[in-house]
């Protein structure tokens, strides 16, 4: 493969929009860049997007319109006319040019929050753009955008048109607040939740994920991200043995569920939330559907056992086009820090070409790092939570090594009010950091 694997800071790639419009001004997403932000095969990891309102051709002052242009995050890095030129210019993008929108007097009146209408029908206006570039980065987050409660989440969620996987077969606590969002993982503050593919552990998993901050933490609680793909490729380079043996023998994870929901274990939820049942037969019955085995103790609690299940995967689906594009950023520091937006275009279908071309896209799809360190409580060992998927233990200096290269690619951005946070699940793994309350981040599943 001839794409790099930098991790530098900063980079620069594709976003959002296209200029002009309705008189009044338009709403848009473009491009931004954040502190944290990494670049893995010229491509940065996340894609961070943020509302920007141009003025309409006809007039250059500025437009009355729902947004403002996005000032820069503080520690943002240089834009593309900066030290970090040569980096973002072989960053490619995807793909088509976004459509922008010119914003409307009033949001729907099924939306709570004022001009949540803007973003969801910018959402349905792009939604193949946003699902290309999505699956090109990994992971993109959405930056400033006006979103206050579970229901504003839900509808941006609904905008993507996506089915929602029920979380049947997770281990987490959490609580449904909307049609289609619960809170996330809802453990103990202090406690840690390691690196993970959302639902590894069971056949049936979702394929996007959601992220929303309500309420971002006092300190700590990001939820940091990593390539899954790199990382697969760095473990077999150091690790080749390993890698062998568990692409031969896959995963076995064990875990003990309550009968009910317990909260002070990070893999409390109990087996009634599980299998959204109060009944053991219909519990063995759904179990059975996820390839779960279970076996009743006599404190009403089940033991599960799940696999073996592979512990790599390889991403078959299509790759998105890429082709020549006009590309909006905005200025974020230089000379012009106004905020103002300028066209580029660019051909980045050979750099697409040299990024994708003949590369095995296989991600480190399992949850063995999550459970050997981090499936721990009153009813779980979490050196025998997880095996290679003949029952053979698991060795634990590899287990650890996994971890510490996980922490080298690690991305994570500090959560702010309004963020939206698109995880692909198929390539890219997240995890939890402690916090001090509060903090109330919420989550939605897709298959």
């Amino acid at each position: 493969m001839a794409g790099d694997n930098s991790e530098n800071s900063g980079g620069s790639s594709g976003g959002g929009g296209g200029g002009g419009g309705a008189s009044g001004g338009v709403f848009q997403l473009v491009e931004s860049t954040v502190a944290e932000q990494k670049v893995f095969n010229r491509l940065p990891f996340p894609l961070v997007l943020t509302p920007l309102t141009l003025p309409s051709p006809a007039s250059s002052s500025a437009p009355s319109a729902p947004f403002a242009p996005s000032a820069p995050s503080p520690g943002t890095s240089p834009s593309a006319d900066g030290p970090n030129a040569s980096t973002s210019a072989a960053s490619p993008s995807s793909l088509p040019r976004p459509v922008p929108l010119a914003s409307s007097a009033s949001p729907s009146s099924d939306v709570a929050s004022p001009h949540v209408s803007h973003v969801v029908e910018w959402i349905r206006a792009n939604r193949e753009w946003l699902m290309d570039t999505w699956q090109l980065h990994g992971a993109v987050l959405l930056r400033g955008l006006p979103l206050e409660s579970p229901c504003d989440f839900n509808e941006v969620v609904e905008a993507f048109g996506l089915d929602e996987l029920p979380y049947v077969g997770g281990a987490a606590p959490r609580t449904k607040v909307a049609p289609r969002v619960f809170t996330a993982n809802e453990s103990p503050p202090d406690q840690k939740i390691p690196f993970h593919h959302e639902m590894a552990q069971v056949p049936e998993y979702p394929s996007r994920l959601f992220f929303f901050c309500q309420v971002p933490p006092a300190t700590g609680g990001e939820t940091p991200i990593l390539p899954s793909c790199e990382l697969t490729k760095r473990l077999a380079q150091r690790h080749p043995s390993f890698v062998a043996q568990l692409r031969a023998k896959g995963l076995r994870y064990v875990r003990v569920l309550p009968e009910v929901d317990d909260p002070s274990s990070a893999i409390g939820r109990g087996w009634m939330s599980t299998f959204l049942t109060e009944d053991k037969q219909e519990a063995e019955e759904k179990a059975a559907k996820l390839g779960v085995k279970l076996e009743w103790q006599a404190d009403g609690s089940v033991r599960t056992v799940s696999g073996p299940i592979p512990a790599l995967r390889v991403d078959t689906r299509p790759l998105p086009s890429l082709t020549q594009h006009t590309l909006t950023k905005t200025k974020t520091g230089g000379d012009d820090s106004s905020g103002q937006a300028r066209n580029e275009v660019r051909d980045d279908s050979q750099v697409g070409k040299e990024v994708w071309e003949d590369d095995v896209r296989e991600a480190w799809f399992n949850s063995m790092v999550a459970a050997y360190t981090g499936w721990k409580d009153v009813r779980n060992d979490p050196t025998k939570a997880v095996t290679f998927g003949d029952g053979e233990a698991l060795p634990g200096e590899a287990v650890l090594a996994v971890e510490e290269e996980m922490e080298r690619l690690a991305v994570a951005v500090p959560w702010q009010c309004g963020d939206v946070l698109l995880v692909d699940n198929l390539t890219a793994q997240h995890s939890r950091r402690s916090f001090e309350p509060p903090r109330r981040i919420l989550a939605s599943l897709a298959k």
